[in-house]
């Protein structure tokens, strides 16, 4: 929630030293009963924006240490919930799997917990300050890069669940190829690939295959969708200064801020 005012002045400042220190011409301004040059507004404007960027990025950091603090506790209780479920089983019925389980597999779990609460937060709050700033500008560019949300939202979900299915396959078979060389741990004879470890590299291979397909396929997309929307603001926009009814401060802080909207949106 702190990181958002500061998102905002993130924003607004590069508005106000292109449209107030760079391309104005009433100076000396008075700010605070202090009388500022064009040169020195410019310098106490960008020295402002500095701040920003630093109280930002600090806010930021914050966050993600927060996150890795939450979601390495509940990997810990985790490992120790499956550790425990794995030596009350009969000697003869404990598996191998437990070991990819509790090491690789389980890992995304630790990042969702870290991820639940600060990801709809800290993403949908960027994205209500961005859209927020947009139509504060313009009406009509906040319109504009809102125009091409409503076909995303209804893609994108198809693509994921695509790409989901495949993930789940890439993990059976991952699975599988370790169950085939585990029968073989006790067998030292021969140097030979045999025919069902043939067959589980193949299929292991082929599925991590169509698990790239479909994820590079969701990336072009979503990357598409969303690039043509500074085309967007760029036309529309440039229009809108041309007939003098948006400022060129304006305009360029807009095309910033759709670089802000971006990430929290895919997120």
């Amino acid at each position: 929630l702190l990181a958002q005012p500061v998102l905002y002045a993130t924003l607004e400042l590069p508005k106000r030293i292109v449209n107030g220190a760079i391309e104005s011409n009433h100076f000396p301004v008075d700010v605070f009963h202090f009388q500022y040059t064009q040169l020195e507004f410019l310098g106490l404007l960008s020295i402002l924006y500095l701040i920003a960027l630093i109280v930002s990025g600090a806010i930021k950091y914050c966050i993600n240490i927060k996150k890795g603090e939450i979601g390495e506790r509940t990997l810990l209780r985790l490992r120790l919930v499956l550790y425990r479920a794995w030596r009350r089983a009969p000697e003869g019925q404990r598996r191998t799997e437990v070991i990819p389980l509790s090491t690789s597999e389980i890992e995304p779990i630790g990042g969702f917990a870290g991820d639940v609460l600060a990801t709809p937060v800290f993403q949908g709050g960027t994205l209500v300050t961005v859209l927020l700033f947009m139509f504060i500008q313009d009406p009509i560019l906040g319109a504009a890069a809102m125009t091409l949300v409503p076909v995303q939202l209804f893609i994108i979900p198809i693509l994921q669940r695509w790409v989901n299915k495949r993930m789940r396959a890439r993990i059976r078979a991952v699975r599988a190829f370790g169950d085939v060389l585990g029968e073989q741990t006790g067998d030292v004879s021969g140097r030979y690939i045999t025919r069902k470890t043939l067959s589980a590299a193949h299929k292991l291979r082929n599925t991590r295959l169509e698990l790239q397909r479909a994820k590079y396929l969701q990336k072009a997309i979503s990357n598409f969708l969303m690039s043509l929307t500074p085309f967007l603001l760029y036309s529309i926009g440039g229009w809108l200064v041309i007939e003098g009814r948006l400022s060129l401060g304006a305009l360029v802080a807009v095309i910033a801020a759709f670089k802000d909207f971006s990430s929290p949106f895919r997120e």
